[in-house]
């Protein structure tokens, strides 16, 4: 719980400086934080200020970018930095800015939870929670108004707050 919080608060404050910058073009990047078997940027695309969660898998081969996900509201693409190759997650432009966070932090628990397991699963773990996002992005333009997105950020937000301070899960599924 605080470590994820920290984490994301480290990305909201790396864009914000970033923001701040206004470069012309291309990236700017700054390290965050190291998982297990996963190093961590932020980062901001310019020109357009896109806000980007660059992960740098230990040990593994990238698939070709045709082979990423690609999702409404944000890309997957492969990028050279620093002579490594890493993976960024940017937000497309107009794309709702705290379901974007909820999918970074998402995805960085799912890392933290897998440990110290090879780079390979880790790259596949994270491709198919990715394509999961996308899949959900997909079908809540068919299904649900942004009034109806907002609203289930907000309850599930309620919901994973009252886990933290300790509400049992079993109250939740039972309604007891």
């Amino acid at each position: 719980g605080r470590n994820l919080v920290k984490l994301i608060n480290g990305f909201k404050d790396a864009w914000n400086t970033f923001e701040a910058s206004n470069s012309e073009n291309g990236w700017q990047v700054i390290s965050v934080s190291t998982l297990p078997n996963c190093r961590l940027l932020a980062g901001m695309a310019f020109p357009g200020s896109r806000v980007a969660a660059i992960f740098n898998f230990e040990r593994t081969t990238l698939p070709r970018a045709e082979y990423l996900p690609r999702g409404k509201g944000f890309s997957v693409d492969p990028v050279e930095i620093e002579g490594h190759s890493w993976i960024a997650l940017t937000k497309v432009e107009g794309a709702n800015y705290d379901l974007f966070v909820a999918m970074l932090e998402n995805l960085f628990k799912m890392i933290g939870d897998l440990g110290n397991v090879s780079g390979d699963i880790l790259l596949h773990s994270f491709i198919d929670r990715v394509s999961a996002w996308q899949d959900f992005m997909r079908r809540d333009h068919q299904n649900l108004s942004i009034e109806s997105q907002t609203g289930l950020y907000g309850e599930l937000s309620f919901l994973k707050d009252l886990l933290e301070l300790g509400l049992k899960s079993e109250v939740i599924v039972t309604g007891k």
